[in-house]
């Protein structure tokens, strides 16, 4: 028997956030690169979960206050513990999600888009789970500057007006209209550079 296919991504939050309580997803929409990993994933995996420094494994819609701790500010100890205790909340919602048939009956893939701080004790600790269980860290390595780049050659265009990743054209760029999900921004892209 084949087992059956899960693909998630686990996205790293931001420091820079909104001001006021909201999902998790909005709380992190202020950061350019949270917004660029948010599309790629919502592209091209089935499930995304947020990484928070405070708050370990939430899911997209939990509610959260803004809140400054980071995971430069955890130290290796405190990182090491942040690790285990992740790779045990995504053992138990997959578990959870998937009526308790993971691990014999699933495949899980799981992609990373974060940085150092968060994936060099948390990748060890997500291989050690028991089941079929793959980890990808597609932008290991890469600076800021970089991912971003990465995430455009993959995601879409910059908007141009809150440089925002546009990732839903109007018409499937029939047109060549373009329209920014932060800003609402419409544009036409120039046919030389698609």
């Amino acid at each position: 028997m084949t087992a059956r296919q899960l693909s998630i991504a686990l996205v790293s939050c931001s420091a820079t956030k909104a001001d006021h309580a909201c999902p998790a997803r909005e709380l992190y929409w202020p950061s350019q690169l949270f917004r660029a990993a948010w599309g790629y994933c919502a592209a091209h995996v089935e499930h995304t979960m947020i990484l928070s420094a405070q708050h370990h494994l939430v899911d997209p819609e939990e509610a959260l206050e803004p809140y400054s701790a980071t995971m430069q500010a955890l130290g290796p100890s405190g990182r090491a513990d942040w690790a285990v205790f992740v790779a045990r909340q995504l053992e138990e919602r997959l578990n959870e999600q998937l009526g308790g048939a993971w691990p014999w009956d699933w495949a899980v893939s799981v992609q990373l888009h974060a940085g150092r701080l968060y994936t060099d004790q948390l990748i060890p600790r997500l291989l050690g789970l028991s089941g079929l269980l793959t980890v990808h860290n597609p932008l290991e390595g890469l600076q800021i500057g970089q991912r971003l780049a990465w995430y455009k050659r993959r995601v879409g265009a910059f908007c141009p007006s809150c440089k925002g990743i546009d990732l839903h054209p109007i018409e499937e760029c029939a047109t060549g209209q373009r329209v920014c999900r932060s800003c609402s921004h419409r544009w036409t892209l120039d046919p030389r550079v698609q």
